[in-house]
């Protein structure tokens, strides 16, 4: 391996970064098979926040029937919406909606509304291994090929 103290610097940092998307990316996707059971949802009620000027998002409390027992949660959708007739609008399509609800069977407490595979996680997380592992190849390659 190539010894520069900032050669080996830049790779504990690339591992650093590299360390934290991995597990990003195996927690969403063990999150993500985990909420393998799903059900539907008695809405009771949908709120609106205000995030930012432009940015409005749902927020969504219901109950949901697992097993024996009945649950009831909340959870801020992701989707953000501009104004006030945009979210008006998506509140009245939530009431026509009949909304799946996906939670572990292994512990219906954990339900969400929304499961989406981490596609984007994992596949930064596959570059990010890639570059590491290039950058350790070339350090060999420098220790290899250097004259003197």
């Amino acid at each position: 391996m190539h010894k520069n103290v900032h050669y080996i610097g830049l790779l504990l940092l690339l591992s650093a970064f590299v360390l934290w998307w991995t597990y990003d990316a195996i927690y969403l996707t063990f999150r993500y098979y985990a909420l393998s059971a799903s059900t539907t949802v008695v809405i009771t009620e949908v709120n609106t926040i205000k995030k930012d000027e432009d940015d409005y998002r749902l927020e969504i409390e219901y109950l949901y029937i697992a097993g024996e027992n009945s649950y009831k949660k909340t959870q801020i959708m992701p989707s953000s919406y501009l104004n006030l007739f945009a979210v008006q609008k998506a509140i009245d399509e939530l009431k026509n909606k009949n909304l799946p609800l996906y939670f572990n069977p292994r512990d219906p407490n954990q339900a969400s509304l929304e499961r989406v595979f981490p596609l984007k996680q994992c596949l930064y997380a596959i570059i990010m291994i890639s570059i590491l592992c290039y950058f350790i190849g070339l350090g060999y390659c420098i220790k290899k090929n250097r004259v003197g």
